[in-house]
């Protein structure tokens, strides 16, 4: 199997279609078939079911794909590093974002990025922290910020920051007048909150059930953009990362109250594979992301404090 062969087997993988890939890799259709005909020749085995509907990878192709991955991405590094020597960052970067930092950071951090690296191609999956940790960990991606989960991590990670969770609600909201409720008073609104596969309802049920209170949600949405619409539209409130709604607090769109007794915080961490080492451009990339988030964060918590209860309740 040489470079060509898994650079076009990946491309399949990822495409589940011969026509897309072919497109895709600017070859024609009979030569990418013929191709992935001699690979499965090679290793004896079927790695895609075809379909009139496309390729679905069997068991064997799922192996191979994860095998492959971590290595053409170690090539892509490899020449990324040598083309910075020339004082150019090049090459591809694949980063996976927690709904938090996309919606707040991701559009000013790519418009900033790519004005100063053009010549750098990017991937970035929305999903998740479980998911960007095992994705990491398998190397099918180079670099995830995620929410810090509960026990051992087990991988290099760096903290971006504390990000505050707040309750949130339209700006014609009956919020308390007062800066901020306890925690247990959540329980008397009508809520919008995650599903347990979000981290961020692993984080809310654990305090709810330290302090013995039924936090029962009237919705379980884990789209941002969609619960916030609710929340603007509604008299819903929802428990979310202040930062996610920079924005709309701003703009007085939306109000944003304090959770204490406790505070409310989760912590944002960077994450990448121990044995593989940032390439230049993913390196740039966490910066300009990091330094929008920091941004964002000094920008909400001064917004909540100084806008007083006609802004920020």
């Amino acid at each position: 199997m040489d470079l060509r062969q898994m650079r076009y087997f990946v491309c399949l993988f990822e495409e589940g279609h011969v026509g897309r890939a072919a497109r895709r890799l600017n070859i024609v259709q009979p030569a990418l078939s013929m191709q992935l005909g001699n690979l499965e020749k090679e290793f004896g085995q079927k790695l895609f079911e075809r379909t009139p509907g496309g390729l679905f990878p069997t068991t064997s192709g799922r192996a191979l794909h994860e095998l492959c991955v971590p290595i053409l991405r170690d090539i892509d590094n490899a020449e990324s590093r040598m083309a910075s020597l020339r004082g150019q960052i090049s090459g591809k970067i694949v980063v996976g974002l927690v709904g938090s930092v996309s919606r707040c950071a991701l559009a000013p951090a790519i418009l900033e990025f790519t004005a100063a690296h053009p010549a750098v191609d990017i991937v970035v999956s929305e999903t998740y922290s479980r998911d960007l940790i095992e994705w990491v960990s398998s190397g099918q991606i180079e670099l995830a910020a995620i929410n810090r989960p509960r026990g051992h991590l087990g991988l290099p990670h760096e903290v971006i920051l504390d990000e505050e969770l707040c309750l949130i609600g339209n700006a014609s909201s009956r919020l308390s007048l007062s800066p901020s409720l306890p925690f247990d008073a959540l329980a008397r609104h009508r809520l919008i909150i995650p599903s347990r596969q979000n981290s961020l309802r692993t984080l809310i049920d654990w305090h709810a059930q330290e302090r013995g209170i039924d936090l029962s949600a009237n919705l379980e949405l884990d789209s941002f953009t969609s619960i916030i619409e609710l929340v603007k539209s509604s008299d819903w409130l929802t428990i979310m990362p202040a930062i996610a709604v920079t924005r709309e607090i701003r703009e007085g769109v939306l109000r944003a109250r304090r959770i204490e007794s406790p505070h409310l915080v989760r912590q944002l961490l960077w994450l990448h594979h121990p044995r593989r080492p940032l390439s230049q451009a993913a390196i740039r990339f966490k910066q300009v992301i990091t330094a929008h988030l920091v941004a964002a964060a000094s920008a909400i918590a001064d917004a909540i404090s100084s806008h007083g209860p006609d802004r920020a309740t």
